[in-house]
């Protein structure tokens, strides 16, 4: 394994976080770049917001398959066996799945992420032969993997080149009787605006692709991977014309009407500091500020609307209040 100190990091993050030795050790080596490494190092590495945003999204990923898990499994047909992950990413909804019964399959665009999806299904005992690298836009890929019972797609959508032909894709793949899970990302919800779900940048959601682009390469020298946001309208309408019913379920992340009014607060001095910050050109802060601003009078608005008629609170809480959106599809 190393040094003590690294033993020592190992064992607290497998018993605060409730995952295997296996996925552990690749996790964090995969993380640290090295096989050990010091306690002072991960306090460091967690520093950074963007990272520490990144670190929680990772390891916590068991944690929200087995929550995920839970919650479709009511949906499930009586006979359901065989479950897919498209974009199965560090593989902790396929160990949720697999807890639930199911045989367990995935793939994913990122050869590392398959590295660590095949260390978390090893702790469970399973075959590392059930996730590949693969690509949802694939047609031949997805020639080869049969019908499958249950599908998740989680917070992949907002990565693909082709949302429509994806989401028809899945929709393939699903055995009649079959659910469809889809997890998007909300770039309305109030607490993205100050730090948005990938890379904790302030007002990057109000901007069109090739100027996210431009503005994420201010502060980072990698790829920008993030393509383009859709209302939730959008998700619903297109699973409606491919034959589904739509169920939304809440989402993990969602905000109360104070704790939202509070992080509508921390957005104006969020906004003074991006606006005198180094970094975006002028270019790029012009249009944030004035589509901010627009969107803080769309939120007040929205919610004193919300305060005054029952029927406006599910859009308000929709729009404003939740992180992302679960919409769970089955055939009408």
């Amino acid at each position: 394994m190393g040094s003590n100190s690294t033993q020592k990091i190992v064992n607290q993050i497998r018993e605060k976080y409730d995952i295997g030795s296996n996925f552990a050790v690749t996790f964090l080596e995969s993380w640290f770049g090295t096989k050990e490494f010091t306690e002072e190092q991960y306090i460091k590495s967690l520093q950074d917001p963007a990272s520490k945003t990144w670190f929680d999204f990772a390891i916590t990923t068991n944690e929200r398959g087995r929550l995920l898990a839970k919650s479709i499994k009511p949906f499930l047909h009586t006979k359901a066996s065989r479950f897919l992950d498209a974009g199965c990413g560090y593989g902790g909804f396929l160990i949720g799945f697999h807890e639930l019964g199911l045989d367990v399959f995935g793939f994913d665009l990122d050869p590392k992420l398959i590295s660590l999806s095949k260390a978390n299904l090893k702790d469970y005992n399973l075959p590392e032969d059930r996730v590949q690298i693969g690509d949802l836009l694939d047609v031949k890929l997805l020639a080869t993997l049969g019908k499958f019972d249950a599908i998740v797609c989680n917070d992949v959508l907002e990565h693909v080149s082709d949302v429509a032909t994806s989401m028809e894709h899945l929709a393939q793949l699903l055995s009649p009787h079959g659910v469809l899970t889809i997890q998007v990302p909300n770039k309305d919800y109030i607490g993205y605006i100050s730090h948005d779900g990938h890379y904790n940048l302030f007002g990057i959601i109000f901007l069109e692709h090739n100027q996210a682009k431009e503005y994420y390469r201010s502060f980072f020298h990698d790829k920008y991977d993030v393509g383009e946001y859709y209302e939730l309208k959008y998700y619903a309408g297109k699973l409606k014309s491919l034959g589904y019913n739509v169920t939304f379920l809440p989402a993990s992340l969602q905000k109360g009407r104070r704790e939202a009014m509070q992080l509508a607060i921390q957005t104006v001095p969020d906004f003074f500091n991006f606006i005198m910050q180094a970094g975006p050109p002028w270019r790029l802060k012009i249009p944030v500020a004035l589509r901010y601003g627009l969107y803080m009078l769309s939120f007040c608005v929205h919610g004193f609307t919300a305060l005054l008629f029952l029927s406006k609170k599910t859009y308000f809480k929709q729009k404003y209040l939740s992180g992302s959106w679960v919409i769970v599809a089955r055939e009408k």
